[in-house]
């Protein structure tokens, strides 16, 4: 029998550490691992480069005075931490991070193999199954071995007991027009629940084929961009004025002053993600960001002017 080297033994050491490091990074921060695939996209293809555009006789956005998001600084991503973990969009994590007194809550939304709403992030971190499970085994599918999977059922429970809860929708599902039909049908076209629903958006044209589903509010809405490249300031903020869109969330990595300035200038709110240092938080707070994406930042640990 040939002996392996030493060498090759390293090397493959080597490419199986590579290779983990990527699948933790893509589990741990899919958002930014996206944001970053766009990013290369862009560098090799020119024609995907921002737009010229002027914006400095555009007008300055106005808010409503009872604007949602004039007075809710943090979003808590999947539901918020619990136990040290995120991404579990659990019961568990919600009635944690309902304790806090926190109202706006993201969850994510897929689907069971056999097409049930479900709320989770990614089946491949909570499932060993082939394909993703059906709804009877996501009901008993313990998240991380020790939190209980959440229905859409439970999640419109807490809705109904809690009358000033809003969801953040968020998904990974190609189309995420039926996923908003569904939640829309599933909370029975009840406006006490379903105008608690906040949806994110992805790209241009969405808002108003949501729209067509059920007539959500403008402020209804937010433009995330880890699906564009959120460094295109300008194919945001024309996004912004074509849709009267008023509240955008940007990666963490994808943050800098020149963004902050453009859109603060017209007075369009930014959150950022995901951000759980306080520290880090506050230097954002003071160059202007509004609030934050987080699992487990809470209102007292940040100062405001």
């Amino acid at each position: 029998m040939k002996k392996i080297s030493g060498k090759k033994i390293k090397l493959v050491l080597f490419h199986m550490g590579a290779f983990l490091v990527i699948a933790l990074c893509f589990l741990k921060f899919p958002e930014e691992v996206i944001e970053l695939k766009n990013q290369v996209r862009v560098m090799m293809n020119p024609d995907l480069r921002d737009l010229e555009i002027d914006f400095s006789k555009y007008p300055v956005m106005e808010h409503k005075s009872d604007a949602w998001y004039l007075k809710e600084r943090l979003i808590y991503h999947a539901g918020g931490e619990i136990g040290g973990l995120n991404y579990t969009n659990s019961e568990e994590a919600m009635e944690k991070t309902l304790e806090l007194g926190a109202r706006y809550i993201e969850i994510d939304f897929l689907y069971t193999s056999d097409q049930k709403l479900a709320c989770a992030h990614y089946w491949d971190s909570l499932w060993s199954g082939e394909e993703a499970p059906t709804l009877a085994e996501y009901e008993d599918l313990l998240i991380f071995g020790k939190y209980s999977a959440m229905t859409i059922e439970e999640l419109l429970a807490y809705m109904e007991q809690y009358p000033d809860l809003h969801i953040i929708v968020d998904t990974k599902e190609e189309d995420y027009e039926r996923v908003v039909r569904d939640l829309v049908q599933l909370s029975a076209f009840n406006t006490e629940i379903t105008d608690r629903f906040i949806i994110q958006l992805y790209q241009a044209g969405e808002k108003a084929q949501f729209q067509k589903i059920y007539p959500f509010k403008d402020e209804n809405f937010l433009l995330t961009t880890y699906k564009m490249n959120s460094e295109h300031t300008n194919r945001i903020m024309k996004i912004c004025y074509d849709e009267n869109i008023s509240v955008i969330a940007v990666p963490s990595e994808a943050v800098n002053d020149e963004l902050i300035v453009q859109f603060q200038e017209k007075n369009i709110i930014i959150y950022e993600y995901t951000v759980n240092r306080p520290n880090s938080a506050q230097k954002s707070l003071d160059k202007g960001i509004h609030g934050f994406y987080t699992d487990c930042l809470r209102i007292e640990d940040l100062q405001f002017e």
